[in-house]
């Protein structure tokens, strides 16, 4: 585990462990990389996908005792801009998303109404979670490539 000398670098390192779980989905269950995957791949995508939209969502949780992307700032211009232009982006999908995650992800609901709902948002949201992680993955490298006078 790395140890982070500030929340900024702590959340980076979230939003790697984002960025890894999207590199899985889109290049082993998404890709004919996955045709030597064992687990039956429609399955595993589906399931994919629901990991990665709940995994999205944590970035952007404001609960008290989380950390959140909304609760960090940049000294750098440029990472700032990208940083609010990023919670725009999202506000346009957040109840959707957090629809998926609570009835179909993480917190399955118990009546299939519930799950029902929660999977015709996917529809709602279309490319717009694929379009937010490509500026996420941005901001990761923008951050790097900064990180000497980023703070």
């Amino acid at each position: 585990m790395n140890s982070f000398n500030n929340m900024n670098e702590s959340m980076i390192f979230q939003i790697a462990r984002f960025i890894s779980i999207y590199d899985i989905y889109k290049n082993l269950i998404c890709s004919n990389l996955g045709e030597k995957y064992t687990i039956n791949k429609d399955f595993s995508k589906e399931n994919m996908l629901i990991l990665f939209l709940s995994s999205m969502y944590s970035l952007f949780d404001d609960q008290k005792n989380a950390q959140s992307i909304k609760k960090i700032t940049f000294k750098n211009i440029e990472n700032e801009k990208l940083r609010k232009e990023i919670i725009g982006n999202w506000s346009e999908i957040e109840e959707s998303i957090k629809k998926i995650r609570h009835n179909i992800g993480f917190h399955t609901s118990k009546k299939v109404e519930g799950q029902k709902s929660a999977t015709s948002e996917f529809n709602k949201i279309g490319q717009k979670p694929f379009e937010l992680t490509i500026k996420l993955i941005n901001l990761y490298f923008k951050y790097l490539k900064n990180k000497d006078n980023h703070i």
